[in-house]
């Protein structure tokens, strides 16, 4: 199960028949520096400057439309060395927009007590 041999179409399960575009290198270097902001940003409380306090979830939000462009983008290519479907591929971008969407919508603080 933790390997796969050529021979019979399998792949060691650590390699990858595409590599990772451009795009999928940005979005993965942008999710991180927003990761490394958000935590930095837990850590230093009420001492971070006000328009990174005024952020909230804003960030996370980009970073879950970004990952669902790019899984779209991945759908419609349609290589014949993918892995997963274009099926498959669509629904995960359409998820991860639907999580997008809601965390802005939490993120604007639509929510206010009375």
């Amino acid at each position: 199960m933790a390997y796969r041999d050529n021979d019979t179409d399998f792949a060691p399960l650590d390699t990858r028949d595409n590599p990772p575009t451009g795009l999928e290198w940005a979005v993965a270097g942008f999710a991180v520096l927003v990761a490394v902001v958000m935590i930095l940003s837990a850590i230093a409380g009420e001492s971070a400057p006000a328009w990174l306090r005024r952020l909230r979830l804003w960030p996370i939000g980009v970073v879950e439309f970004a990952a669902a462009w790019t899984m779209w983008l991945r759908a419609r290519a349609d290589r014949p060395e993918e892995a997963y479907s274009p099926r498959s591929l669509r629904l995960l971008a359409f998820t991860l927009f639907v999580l997008g969407a809601t965390t802005i919508a939490l993120a604007g603080n639509m929510f206010k007590g009375a």
